[in-house]
């Protein structure tokens, strides 16, 4: 994972660093709402249940319709 460089209060962040925080920000806007919207399903909310086999089918169904509701396929 990366983030972005963070700012000390004595001095100012460069140029050069700035614009590698707002790549990463960037790319980082996109991926986040993805992440909370599907913490939002109860299935994966909640503790797992099911044998751990069929967790990542699970998963992966859950990410098919969050993609599907998006308008994008996954393959």
């Amino acid at each position: 994972m990366v983030t972005p460089t963070r700012r000390s209060k004595a001095r100012r962040i460069p140029a050069d660093v700035k614009a590698v925080n707002r790549f990463i920000n960037s790319r980082r806007a996109v991926v986040e709402p993805v992440i909370a919207q599907i913490k939002t399903w109860r299935i994966l909310h909640s503790g797992f249940r099911r044998p751990l086999g069929l967790y990542g089918r699970v998963f992966a169904v859950v990410r098919g319709l969050v993609f599907c509701a998006a308008g994008r396929t996954f393959e």
